[in-house]
């Protein structure tokens, strides 16, 4: 278990609170719900392996009924779109995002 780190510099903010983030790139196995929910499925048991070994069970759980919770809720996102997935005790939030490759523009100067 982590040991408590007091915050000093702003002392009425937690220094080490659970938290977990989870990007995921595009994949094309991401077009289905099911694909989509197995690989949510399998990022997010690694990550409450990660909790339940670093901090006690009742800061831990919070945390990890917000992540079920938010992978259960979340919408199979058909645009070819990343997730980022991030959830605290105190916030929980789902991004989509596009990637793409920049354009390489051949620079005659050279």
């Amino acid at each position: 278990m982590k040991p408590k780190i007091k915050n000093t510099r702003y002392p009425g903010i937690p220094e080490n609170f659970p938290s977990v983030s989870i990007i995921l790139p595009f994949e094309p196995m991401m077009n289905t719900t099911t694909g989509l929910h197995f690989i949510l499925a399998t990022a997010a048991a690694k990550e409450e392996k990660n909790l339940m070994q670093n901090y006690p069970e009742n800061e831990a759980m919070p945390v990890i009924n917000k992540l079920h919770d938010l992978i259960r809720n979340l919408e199979c996102n058909p645009r070819h779109m990343s997730v980022g997935i991030f959830v605290s005790p105190h916030a929980s939030k789902v991004y989509y995002f596009n990637y793409s490759e920049p354009e390489i523009k051949n620079d005659s100067r050279a």
